[in-house]
């Protein structure tokens, strides 16, 4: 079944689409694993790579007649590059973890089953007790988590969400009487280290989706509640939502652990309070809390975050095994060797969709040369050959030029791509050849990134 059927859309959704209600229609699920379970006939079956390519494609080209508008008007569609998809094969295997991972999470979560019901009683235990630290180890089914790691820039917070808009983002099952939202995204606090803000993420992101409901007034304003309490009763709310997978982008901004420790220990002493000096001593790395709270009520994880999250997992096998497996991956900038089977490399194939996007009146020939021409600049970092792409376009336009030259890309360059330079290595050179260096070694870290995630 197709993704653009009636179990999926493919869009660029505003917020009344998300918030649409769509009743629940059920195919025949042929695995057997899966039989009896109405969370999962609710969804899509798993499409071949083929069909998630097309679903998630966005193509923008240049017509011929488009050559011959105004300057004005062929200013303003020079940025309509920043619309363009390409289905490259880390974004269609991507997607493929995803939907395996999202089935997966609801395999043993069948309303009325045994597991629902052990997962119910977990969720609210855990509210109760708001004990967040180790219960056992967790059964194999439930340890659903996996992990995308990359450079700034090279379009993991765009990916996820591009991917997360192939499902019907709201489900009614009227004959159970719920919801069920397949993704649940939230961004980690900036700090890092409140665990008010993210029980807060989890409601406001659960209002968006049921307005009605209020869940941030209702428990945000309690005084009462504490943030494990908060945090507690925003999982189980999820859990009773039917939510499918949990996704926590920028999780690099969590404090590192070593850092965390320090500070307790040093806050500790000052604590004459025992209650105050248990409390401190209780608090747990945000992903800890999260993980255990997924073991228990059953709901998948996916972080995401730059290479800094790398040197915060590395000291804990067990952080790290949970980030492994299941389509995890870390993501570099684009390299002009291309993978097994491929034909041409991912950059390549990001340059040519970008080549049919020229509103300039003399075309640039897209071959090796223009391949190494934008790569010794943008150097392989999809946020960044997208701006640059429509710089140019604009430059070329503007100053009357008409067409794609060396020294214009480097003026343009030179002239607007001066903040990702200073950014990231603090010293004006002609490329950023050295910050991707960085990345792909994964030593150094991307302060200040380098604009919003690409949509390549």
């Amino acid at each position: 079944m197709p993704l653009s059927s009636k179990h999926a859309q493919v869009s660029n959704s505003d917020a009344d689409d998300d918030r649409k209600m769509h009743q629940a229609q059920y195919r025949n699920v042929l695995e057997p694993r899966y039989k009896k379970n109405l969370l999962i006939a609710a969804l899509p079956p798993l499409p071949s790579d083929a069909e998630l390519a097309t679903a998630l494609e966005v193509r923008v080209e240049a017509a011929e007649l488009e050559r011959s508008y105004s300057k004005e008007r062929r200013l303003s569609l020079a940025h309509a590059v920043e619309d363009l998809v390409v289905p490259l094969p880390r974004l269609v295997r991507l997607a493929r973890a995803m939907f395996i991972l999202l089935h997966e999470g609801y395999r043993h979560r069948a309303p009325d089953s045994p597991g629902a019901a052990e997962a119910l009683r977990k969720s609210c235990e855990l509210q109760a007790s708001c004990d967040f630290g180790p219960n056992g180890p967790a059964p194999r089914a439930q340890q659903n988590s996996m992990a995308l790691i990359g450079a700034s820039g090279c379009g993991k917070s765009f990916g996820l969400q591009h991917i997360m808009r192939l499902i019907l983002p709201k489900i009614w099952h009227e004959s159970l009487g719920k919801w069920q939202i397949p993704y649940l995204y939230i961004e980690m606090s900036f700090d890092g280290d409140s665990i008010h803000s993210l029980a807060s993420s989890i409601f406001e992101e659960l209002d968006y989706y049921l307005p009605g409901e209020n869940y941030t007034d209702q428990f945000m304003k309690r005084e009462r509640l504490n943030a494990l309490q908060r945090l507690a009763v925003a999982l189980n709310i999820a859990r009773e939502h039917n939510v499918g997978t949990i996704v926590v982008d920028e999780a690099n901004y969590e404090r590192d652990p070593a850092q965390k420790i320090a500070r307790f220990r040093k806050e500790a002493a000052a604590h004459r309070s025992p209650r105050q000096a248990k409390e401190l001593h209780a608090e747990t790395p945000l992903s800890r809390l999260l993980v255990t709270a997924s073991n228990r009520s059953r709901i998948p994880l996916i972080f995401s975050g730059t290479l800094e999250m790398l040197r915060k997992v590395s000291p804990r096998f067990s952080q790290g095994r949970r980030m492994s497996g299941r389509g995890s991956s870390v993501w570099h900038p684009l390299s002009l060797v291309a993978e097994p089977g491929m034909p041409i490399s991912e950059y390549e194939m990001l340059h040519h969709a970008l080549g049919k996007c020229q509103w300039n009146k003399k075309l640039l020939n897209i071959d090796g040369n223009s391949v190494a021409m934008f790569h010794e600049y943008d150097q392989g970092i999809p946020d960044i050959a997208v701006k640059l792409w429509a710089s140019v376009q604009e430059a070329s336009i503007a100053s009357g030029l008409e067409e794609i030259t060396r020294p214009l890309v480097k003026a343009t360059f030179e002239r607007e791509f001066v903040m990702t330079q200073y950014c990231s290595i603090r010293v004006m050179t002609p490329t950023i050849a050295s910050v991707a260096t960085r990345w792909r070694t994964g030593y150094g870290t991307d302060e200040g990134g380098v604009g919003r995630g690409s949509q390549a």
